[in-house]
């Protein structure tokens, strides 16, 4: 169980940067082609749909199991 814990952990936390990287990619190439900002904009949305989705996985775990 603790390791399922960290592994989400670790997925949450790549998720974050993965996400700050794309933000920090759009900012710098916002003068160029609009086709490069939608696809940007594809990541970013696929990358919190998946956020959210091993977030609610996360949550699923039993946490008594782990605190005991």
């Amino acid at each position: 169980m603790n390791i399922a814990i960290i592994a989400h952990s670790i997925i949450l936390i790549g998720m974050f940067g993965f996400i700050g990287l794309l933000l920090h990619y759009k900012q710098e190439y916002s003068f160029e082609k609009r086709r490069k900002q939608s696809t940007v904009l594809a990541f970013g949305i696929i990358i919190t749909i998946l956020m959210v989705l091993s977030t609610i996985a996360l949550f699923q775990v039993p946490w008594s199991a782990f605190l005991s």
